[in-house]
C-alpha cells in the first residue's frame, strides 16, 4: 500500500514550524510507526479557507510504503 501524508507547516498562533521541530516530529512520531522506511518531500501548497482567503504555506509530503496488516493500520 502507499500511503501519501501532507503537513502544512504554518500556525496560526505560534508561527512556523522550524525544520528542528519538524525532525523531531518526525524521529518520535512518524519513524517508530514505520520502521521499513520513508520519504520526505519538501512541498509548497495552497487552500481556500472557509472566509474565501487564500492560504499559502510551505509544507511537507510524507510518502510511506507498507504491507496492508492489520498492525500497519493500527500504527498509520
Amino acid at each position: 500500500m502507499r500511503l501519501e501524508l501532507l503537513f502544512g507547516l504554518s500556525r496560526q498562533r505560534s508561527g512556523d514550524i522550524g525544520e528542528q521541530e519538524w525532525r523531531a516530529f518526525l524521529e518520535t512520531e512518524v519513524t517508530p510507526r514505520s520502521p521499513a522506511g520513508l520519504t520526505v518531500l519538501a512541498a509548497y501548497g495552497q487552500w481556500r479557507s472557509p472566509s474565501g482567503l487564500m492560504i499559502k504555506e510551505s509544507s511537507r509530503m510524507l510518502v510511506i510504503w507498507y504491507r496492508h496488516e492489520a498492525t500497519s493500520e493500527a500504527a498509520i
